[in-house]
């Protein structure tokens, strides 16, 4: 297990290796030498869009990942900043875990990062929910009571991740993230007033069985939950429209695109207003 700064010092190496521009997409987003899935949390924030996503730099598969940043004024040309979170605390430092998918919220000033923090407690995965924030768009901080939240009762700790977060119009904040509740797949929503203290609002939707076929996992709502029932998440920045960003599930880049019409609401997906 690497502690923060043997991580970052690793990382910079990594960063600095070169690799020849004729083999770097010109149109999608590319990130550094490495591993590269889910796009967490794309936002406008300081005059940038800024987008987030999973980054394994040191290796060309999955492995303890932290969130790799880029900025960009168009959504074509970006500019690769710092990580903006590096597995470093007790609750997300683990070679098998690391600062799972999440979303971001310009709240103010400020820029929140909400994520899985993925650790190992007697020989288990833990998963549970986590708080950053950042005030100039580049450095971030991780709240020193993390983790916000953690798995209710009868949710497996092992499956409870990758929570989408957003603000209702009276100031309430919401996040729903994917669970394995009682053996089968659900989506729990969860909500606060301050973005620290959160309470458990229940299931949003239930097993997918006899709907979809697939269960035992969150892996299955991660999937399928937003297609089959976009109606379900109404506000979550990730599902209005705007630019989607989105994953290829079996190639080590992420694609921009601009879409016409409404997002379709993939939890693994992206989409920006301005």
């Amino acid at each position: 297990m690497r502690n923060d700064g043997t991580y970052l010092a690793q990382l910079l190496q990594e960063q600095q290796r070169p690799h020849p521009m004729y083999m770097r997409q010109q149109y999608h987003f590319m990130g550094g030498p490495g591993w590269i899935n889910d796009p967490n949390g794309l936002v406008w924030y300081k005059d940038a869009y800024h987008f987030f996503y999973q980054y394994n730099p040191f290796g060309l598969t999955w492995g303890e990942p932290c969130w790799g940043h880029a900025v960009s004024r168009d959504l074509l040309h970006w500019t690769q900043l710092p990580p903006a979170l590096v597995p470093s605390e007790p609750y997300d430092m683990y070679e098998q875990g690391g600062c799972f998918s999440g979303s971001a919220l310009v709240v103010g000033q400020r820029l929140y990062l909400l994520y899985t923090g993925v650790c190992e407690k007697d020989g288990h995965c833990v998963q549970a929910q986590c708080l950053a924030w950042s005030d100039d768009g580049v450095t971030f901080q991780k709240y020193e009571n993390n983790p916000v939240v953690c798995a209710p009762v009868g949710v497996d700790p092992a499956n409870f991740r990758d929570p989408k977060l957003w603000r209702e119009a009276d100031g309430t904040f919401y996040f729903v993230c994917g669970a394995s509740l009682e053996g089968d797949g659900a989506a729990l929503l969860f909500s606060s007033q301050d973005l620290f203290q959160w309470q458990y609002q229940g299931v949003q939707r239930g097993a997918l069985r006899h709907d979809v076929g697939v269960s035992g996992s969150d892996s299955a709502w991660q999937e399928a939950y937003a297609l089959r029932f976009p109606d379900a998440l109404p506000s979550v920045p990730q599902c209005v429209h705007g630019r989607d960003v989105f994953t290829r599930r079996r190639e080590a880049s992420e694609c921009a695109a601009s879409l016409p019409g409404r997002g379709a609401g993939l939890l693994r997906g992206a989409v920006v207003c301005r």
